[in-house]
């Protein structure tokens, strides 16, 4: 049983995954599978975490991790 097949025993997915370099986001890579797993299951709950960082007042300039 893969990972992705689990999901459908879940009610509620929480997703926090950092883009990788040259592909983006990874759950995206798979995103037909996903829904299909979750749309067919037992969710009732998805949140998606687009970052989990906090940056002070840049002045509207371009922030990154570096």
């Amino acid at each position: 049983v893969s990972i992705l097949q689990l999901l459908r025993n879940y009610t509620h997915f929480l997703v926090s995954v950092p883009p990788a370099v040259g592909i983006g986001d990874p759950m995206l890579q798979h995103e037909e599978l996903i829904r299909s797993y979750l749309v067919n299951g037992d969710l009732r709950w998805l949140c998606y975490l687009s970052s989990t960082s906090v940056y002070g007042d840049c002045d509207g300039e371009l922030v990154d991790e570096e």
